[in-house]
């Protein structure tokens, strides 16, 4: 299911008691999802939850000094070379044919090209009609997770992101999931 960010902006104003919108402003909650949903996306990748969450799919070409890793890229899921065969991760700076390595923000790999499935960060959200793939179990855990942190709780925003990470946010549209 997908809802409006203006959807969750008004549960969260509910959350805080701020209907009147005289504690936050509208701005100020959408980075407070944006963060919920970050952490979502940084707990999914921590427990490599395999349901499909926060990840992303791209093609990359290597050069002889490896290939920049995409900007929302959190964790390798899993990297496959030109002909399909599951690449092999190493610790070293020149890996070999079917290996893969990371050195900072660069790929580097004995193959011409790399097809990477990977944990991603969500894109923001800075607007009422922004869309957010979220399942109907998850509207009250994304809505606590930014009440939390709305309310400078972090601890309790990573708790509560860490007890509902294994059924969080699919990834079904552009706002938590990027096709490369």
């Amino acid at each position: 299911m997908s809802v409006k960010a203006g959807l969750i902006l008004d549960k969260v104003r509910l959350q805080l008691n701020d209907s009147q919108k005289t504690a936050k402003s509208d701005w100020e909650i959408f980075q407070y999802i944006s963060d919920a949903l970050r952490e979502f996306a940084e707990e999914c990748a921590r427990v490599d939850d395999k349901t499909g969450t926060f990840t992303a799919k791209t093609s990359l070409v290597m050069s002889a000094g490896g290939c920049a890793l995409p900007e929302e890229f959190i964790k390798i899921s899993r990297a496959f070379g030109p002909t399909g065969e599951e690449l092999l991760r190493v610790f070293s700076d020149v890996p070999k044919a079917g290996e893969f390595a990371m050195r900072g923000t660069q790929l580097l790999s004995g193959e011409t090209s790399v097809t990477l499935y990977y944990y991603c960060y969500p894109a923001p959200v800075n607007n009422y009609s922004d869309m957010i793939a979220i399942p109907n179990s998850m509207l009250l855990p994304l809505v606590k997770v930014a009440s939390y942190f709305a309310n400078g709780n972090d601890s309790a925003a990573a708790v509560t992101s860490q007890y509902f990470s294994g059924q969080s946010v699919k990834a079904s549209d552009s706002s938590t999931s990027k096709e490369g």
